[in-house]
C-alpha cells in the first residue's frame, strides 16, 4: 500500500543532531510519522460523523463543515487519503470515501498528485474513481493524461467520471478521445460528453458533433448541441443548416430558440442568404414578441438591418388601431426594439406609455428598470436614481442592468446613485 511521504529523509537527517547513524533514519520517520498520524487523527475526530451523511441530502451543511475541516491544512492529507479505499461494496465505506475525496478537493490536489497516480492503480474501485474526482481539480498535464487514458481504456463508469473531470480542465488535448462518443447510443454517456464539449469547445469536434445532432433523439439533450456550436463553430454554413432544422419542429421551447436564433448569428457566415430567409420567416409568420426581436437582431449581425425596420413598422402599425392604443404590451414590445437599436428618447417615451397603461405591478417595475437605463445615457442622474428608487431597485437588478448595457457603470459611479447601491447592503448586514 502506498505512502505519503511530507518530509523527505534527508530533511530529518539536516534537523537531527550529528551523531544520529543514517541507518536509523528509516525508524526515526516512522516514529515521527506515528506521532503526526496521532495529530491528525485527533484533530479530524469532532467530524467523523460529518463524513458518513449522505451527501446528497446533506450538501449545503456539508459544503460548510467541509470548508472548516480544509482549514486545518494539509497535515490531514495522508488521513484523508487512506479512507479514499473502502472495502468494495460498502455503501457506508463509500460514502465516507466520497465526502473525504470533497475535502481533499479544498487542499489543491497536485500537491498530492502522486497519491492520486497510485490510487488509479490501486485495485479498489472506490479509490480509482474517487481520484479520478480529484484529478477534475488539478491543472496539470500529467493529470490530463492520465484522466485520457481512463477515457480510452477505462470502464464506463471511469470514463463518463474521467469525462467530468476532463470538463473541469476544459482540456482540448482530450477531444481526439471523447468527440467520437457523441455518437454513443447510451444517453448519460452522450450527456457527459456534450457537457465536456461544451466547456473546452474544441473545433475540430464540430464535424462528428453535426453528424451526431442529425440523429439525436433525446430532445433535452439538443440545447447542448447549440451551445457547443455557439462557441465552437464560427462562419460555418454546415452548422447554420444543422441548427435552422431545429427551427421547423417543437423539440425546442420558445426560449431554447430564442437562444438558437442568437447562436445562429455567430454560427452562420455573415449575408448567408439561407440564414437570414429563415430569420425573415419568423417575422414572416408573425413573431413580434422576444424570438422576433432576436430575430432581427440576429438579421443585423449578419449584415440585414431590414428586420429591425420591419418588426418596429409592424408594431407602430399595430399602436395606430384603436383596440390596442391603451395596450401596454404593444408599448413594451417597441421600446425593447429602440433599447436594442440605443434610441433611448423612443424608448423612453414607450415605457412611459407601459406604466400609464400596465395594470401588472412586475411590468410597471420593469419598465422604471429600463427608464432608469435610458436616463442614463442621457446623463441624466437625478432621474436615474428617481426611477431605480421608485423600482425599489436591488443589487441583483443593477448587476443585470450592467450586465445587458455595460455603460450604466457611469451611473454606478455617480455619488447619489453609489449611495444608494451601498444602501442596498444594509439589511443583509444586519441580518448577520
Amino acid at each position: 500500500m502506498w505512502t505519503v511521504r511530507w518530509l523527505p529523509l534527508l530533511a530529518i537527517a539536516c534537523a537531527l543532531p550529528a551523531q544520529v547513524l543514517l541507518r536509523d533514519l528509516p525508524i526515526l520517520a516512522r516514529g515521527r510519522a506515528d506521532r503526526s498520524r496521532a495529530v491528525q487523527e485527533q484533530a479530524l475526530q469532532p467530524y467523523w460523523q460529518d463524513f458518513a451523511l449522505d451527501y446528497r441530502t446533506n450538501a449545503s451543511y456539508l459544503d460548510k463543515q467541509f470548508r472548516t475541516i480544509a482549514a486545518l491544512g494539509d497535515n490531514v492529507v495522508p488521513l484523508l487519503l487512506e479512507k479514499l479505499q473502502p472495502l468494495q461494496g460498502s455503501t457506508n465505506t463509500r460514502i465516507l470515501a466520497g465526502n473525504c475525496r470533497r475535502v481533499l478537493e479544498l487542499l489543491d490536489p497536485i500537491s498530492f498528485l502522486d497519491a492520486i497516480a497510485e490510487l488509479l492503480t490501486s485495485g479498489n474501485d472506490t479509490a480509482r474513481q474517487e481520484g479520478l474526482h480529484l484529478l477534475g481539480h488539478t491543472q496539470n498535464l500529467r493529470a490530463e493524461q492520465l484522466l485520457i487514458d481512463a477515457v480510452d481504456h477505462g470502464s464506463q463508469e471511469d470514463r463518463e467520471i474521467a469525462i467530468s473531470s476532463l470538463c473541469q480542465l476544459k482540456s482540448k488535448a482530450a477531444a481526439a478521445s471523447i468527440s467520437p462518443l457523441v455518437t454513443s447510443p447510451d444517453r448519460n454517456l452522450r450527456e457527459a460528453v456534450l457537457d465536456y464539449l461544451v466547456a473546452a469547445a474544441p473545433p475540430s469536434s464540430v464535424p462528428v458533433v453535426l453528424q451526431a445532432l442529425a440523429s439525436e433523439t433525446e430532445a433535452k439533450l439538443l440545447m447542448s448541441y447549440v451551445d457547443y456550436l455557439g462557441a465552437a463553430a464560427t462562419d460555418n454554413d454546415a452548422a447554420a443548416k444543422a441548427l435552422m432544422l431545429l427551427l421547423d419542429n417543437d423539440r425546442l421551447d420558445y426560449n431554447d430558440k430564442k437562444r438558437l436564433v442568437q447562436v445562429l448569428a455567430k454560427v452562420a457566415p455573415r449575408g448567408n442568404d439561407a440564414t437570414c430567409r429563415r430569420l425573415h420567416k419568423l417575422l414572416d409568420d408573425g413573431d413580434i414578441d422576444s424570438l422576433g426581436l432576436q430575430s432581427a437582431l440576429s438579421l443585423r449581425t449578419l449584415g440585414d438591418s431590414s428586420g429591425l425596420k420591419k418588426l418596429k413598422n409592424v408594431l407602430s402599425d399595430q399602436l395606430k388601431k384603436s383596440q390596442l392604443r391603451r395596450d401596454s404590451k404593444t408599448y413594451e414590445r417597441r421600446a425593447n426594439i429602440y433599447l436594442a437599436t440605443e434610441e433611448y428618447s423612443e424608448a423612453s417615451d414607450d415605457l412611459e406609455k407601459v406604466i400609464e397603461f400596465s395594470q401588472s405591478a412586475q411590468t410597471t417595475r420593469k419598465a422604471q428598470l429600463n427608464l432608469a437605463r435610458c436616463e442614463a445615457h442621457k446623463k441624466r442622474w437625478s432621474k436615474v436614481l428617481d426611477y431605480l428608487q421608485r423600482a425599489s431597485a436591488t443589487l441583483e437588478d443593477l448587476a443585470a442592468i450592467n450586465q445587458e448595457d455595460p455603460s450604466f457603470q457611469e451611473a454606478l459611479q455617480q455619488d447619489k446613485i453609489r449611495a444608494f447601491k451601498e444602501g442596498l447592503k444594509m439589511p443583509k448586514e444586519k441580518s448577520r
